[in-house]
């Protein structure tokens, strides 16, 4: 496995109110798995990283991979898999969820002792699982021969399905659940379901008439809330797709970040959230999707934006109780590399 230290290049630049380009302390390592590209998607809080990488020849299947802190790396794939394995999660423990399949994706659970486990919703030809708990329960989305949804499973083995257009990407460790649906809804609306069932909607900001598009990437234990939002029509352009927090008591912050020439950018995507409500995520220069760049917002609102050095695109996925952010970097010839981020 290669890997590339760096230190950020330069001071930070004095930007408008509330941001700044990466500081000087900020330190990143960049690194590969055997093959072709590097894609991690979640962090624990020892620092270990999955993800999903692709050797060559391998077309459109994946491998898992658990990589510790000190820099080991385990890599696994389902015997079954042999359409690829895809991971999307990791929690505290050392549990990775995702997918496997061998033609029609089924979920899988890794322990940190490899053991692997795989789960389908009852009565369902396709599951896939986004995202695992402190105790295991993990959430994802499901379908049907007639239909298909979200479903919680919680570490106690209970099940709670939520039917129609409607899809769970983040759970925190009391088991409540943050998404998306468009179920009796004109829109998508961003969606919270509670332990107990109850489920709360909301477009972002509140009151946003329908065509709005909302998401729940990331939902912290104190039921701290973020993601993204299309504000304004799908038809529109540009698009105007902005990142949110939704604190517990109902109130939102919605936020651009803003580049160098104090210019607002219109796509801003929240990924993920820790403990102290700091957020991570990806906004979009002119020049298309190509030209991701990082960012992270602290609990007061500060954004500090990112590059990895010599890298064309970034794209942080998440980020731990200690701050260290993971995601993919891309190069200038469009490789994929895993990276950590440092503050």
């Amino acid at each position: 496995m290669k890997v590339r230290r760096f230190l950020a290049g330069m001071a930070a630049v004095a930007l408008p109110t509330l941001y700044a380009s990466d500081a000087l302390a900020a330190t990143y390592t960049v690194f590969d798995l055997p093959g072709g590209d590097t894609a991690p998607v979640g962090i624990n809080a020892d620092g270990d990283i999955a993800g999903t990488y692709w050797t060559a020849g391998d077309g459109t299947s994946g491998r898992g991979f658990v990589r510790s802190a000190n820099g080991s790396v385990a890599t696994f794939n389902v015997p079954a898999a042999n359409a690829g394995t895809i991971v999307f999660g990791i929690n505290d423990a050392g549990t990775a969820v995702g997918y496997w399949s061998a033609g029609l994706p089924q979920a899988f659970v890794r322990t940190r002792d490899g053991t692997i486990q795989s789960y389908s919703v009852p009565g369902s030809n396709v599951t896939i699982a986004y995202a695992v708990n402190a105790s295991g329960g993990f959430v994802g989305n499901y379908v049907t021969p007639t239909g298909g949804g979200g479903f919680v499973l919680l570490a106690d083995g209970s099940l709670g399905l939520a039917e129609g257009e409607t899809h769970f990407y983040a759970i925190n460790a009391f088991g409540d659940a943050g998404g998306s649906t468009a179920l009796n809804h004109p829109g998508q609306k961003g969606l919270i379901r509670y332990r107990d069932g109850t489920m709360l909607t909301f477009s972002v900001p509140p009151g946003v008439p329908a065509g709005d598009q909302a998401t729940v990437t990331g939902l912290n234990d104190s039921g701290t809330a973020t993601g993204y939002a299309e504000v304004s029509c799908i038809v529109c352009a540009p698009r105007d797709v902005r990142g949110f927090v939704r604190a517990t008591d109902g109130t939102f912050s919605v936020f651009r970040v803003t580049t160098g020439q104090n210019q607002q950018t219109n796509d801003t995507r929240a990924r993920a959230i820790n403990a102290d409500g700091v957020v991570v995520g990806e906004y979009y220069r002119s020049g298309g999707r190509g030209n991701a760049q990082g960012f992270v917002r602290d609990a007061s609102g500060n954004i500090t934006t990112f590059n990895v050095p010599r890298m064309k695109a970034t794209l942080p996925t998440a980020i731990n109780a200690s701050g260290v952010v993971t995601g993919t970097c891309v190069d200038v010839h469009g490789t994929r590399h895993g990276f950590v981020r440092y503050p």
